[in-house]
């Protein structure tokens, strides 16, 4: 354990005494073309999305090594270190080398099985999307598993024992630097349901969080923290997933899995986008020719982009949950999946509180079927707010003038202190 102590500490020193990262902000980024390269392209250990991310923290001429000086993606190396700045915020966590440091020792893997019956689970230190899959928990694997136990200690640790709690509810929050990044919060798994409150309390635990940890971990990090809540209204840290070159498991550039996802990657990268556009002047507005003939995805990705103005963005993460908030969208068909997608990643991440779909006649009979089991969202037919001759004048109009009319006359049906047309 001193041994131990005297590594923490050297790294803690390592981290007070190292330059955190610079930002740099060029005016040349404003209106950008997200290119295809070989150096982008190369040792990716991701999809589409993390191309996009990549592309960003080139922009920013960010390093994707810095964080990894300290082996942070090790969920071990994670507990050190976030357990040294906020103590008490993450499950109690033991490496299993650690236990096991007499192999031929029968009352280490006695221990070892005590603490399984004390709450205690098997975790890897490394890789992802485990809590997606539930696969987690390797404590049924131990007796496998306990022949290939590593000698080696602390930045290398492969196995950790770490106390299970009783979650509530479990939230992936977005941050970059000592900011989150609204609007993309969301609930992991089948828990109980969500509310905004719920996630503006998970976002504020999380801020504080922040607040403590040094600006050499957290500037110029994009990170994808896993919080949850326990069954007694207490908040942890369950791990942090870093953006950059991971050195070992899936050896590459990684970023937050929810970028790659087929339906709304396109969504989360428009909203990280604008994020950045925002804050530091990166705004990715055309996509290269190569790039849109070979992927739909960044067809998906201009589509929303045209969509969601940064006047869009700018009102929902200036409103940071703080407002119950009203979503009008204008169907003019009835096969419009773009915008159906939308409905789905802004009910996922709790941005409204109740959503109305305008739909030509022709068209309502379909999208009320689509929606009728959707408590949140209500289909409303044009011609049901004109007479017959005021529908004659209306349908002359351009159809941005008649969202408008619709629009205005929704919102008399409405009362919340922020709406948006969509």
């Amino acid at each position: 354990m001193n041994g131990q102590n005297k590594i923490i500490q050297k790294i803690i020193n390592d981290i007070a005494h190292v330059t955190p990262q610079q930002i740099l902000i060029d005016e040349k980024n404003k209106n950008i073309k997200l290119i295809s390269d070989y150096q982008l392209a190369s040792n990716l250990s991701g999809g589409l999305g993390a191309l996009f991310i990549r592309f960003i923290y080139r922009l920013l001429h960010l390093n994707e090594h810095h964080i990894f000086r300290w082996r942070l993606e090790n969920k071990y190396m994670q507990y050190l270190i976030f357990n040294h700045y906020a103590p008490g915020f993450m499950p109690k966590t033991i490496a299993l080398s650690e236990l096991l440091s007499e192999k031929n020792d029968n009352n280490s893997i006695e221990k070892v099985k005590q603490l399984f019956s004390q709450n205690f689970f098997l975790k890897a230190t490394l890789g992802h999307g485990s809590g997606r899959g539930k696969t987690f928990d390797r404590t049924l694997e131990f007796d496998n598993l306990l022949p290939f136990s590593q000698e080696q200690y602390v930045q290398n640790e492969k196995w950790i024992l770490q106390e299970k709690l009783k979650l509530k509810r479990e939230f992936r929050i977005h941050s970059f630097g000592k900011e989150i990044i609204y609007g993309l919060t969301f609930k992991m798994q089948d828990l109980d349901p969500v509310t905004n409150s719920d996630k503006s309390e998970a976002e504020n635990f999380l801020l504080s969080i922040l607040s403590k940890l040094p600006d050499t971990i957290v500037q110029g990090a994009l990170i994808g923290w896993d919080i949850g809540l326990t069954d007694e209204g207490k908040y942890y840290i369950i791990e942090g997933n870093f953006t950059g070159f991971h050195p070992e498991y899936s050896a590459g550039f990684q970023t937050t899995g929810y970028v790659d996802d087929k339906a709304f990657g396109p969504i989360i990268c428009v909203w990280i986008g604008y994020f950045f556009c925002r804050q530091y002047s990166v705004c990715i507005t055309a996509i290269d020719d190569w790039l849109l003939k070979k992927f739909d995805f960044f067809n998906s990705y201009l589509y929303y982009l045209e969509l969601l103005p940064y006047t869009f963005f700018e009102k929902i993460f200036n409103n940071a949950g703080r407002d119950s908030m009203t979503m009008v969208f204008y169907f003019d068909d009835d096969a419009n999946s773009h915008l159906k997608i939308l409905i789905s990643y802004f009910q996922l991440v709790n941005l409204a509180t109740q959503y109305y779909v305008i739909t030509t006649e022709a068209s309502f009979t379909k999208n009320g079927n689509y929606f009728k089991n959707n408590h949140l969202v209500s289909v409303l037919a044009e011609k049901n707010f004109f007479t017959e001759e005021e529908y004659e004048l209306i349908n002359q109009l351009s159809l941005e003038e008649k969202k408008e009319i619709c629009y205005n006359h929704t919102l008399k049906l409405v009362k919340t202190q922020l709406s948006i047309l969509v």
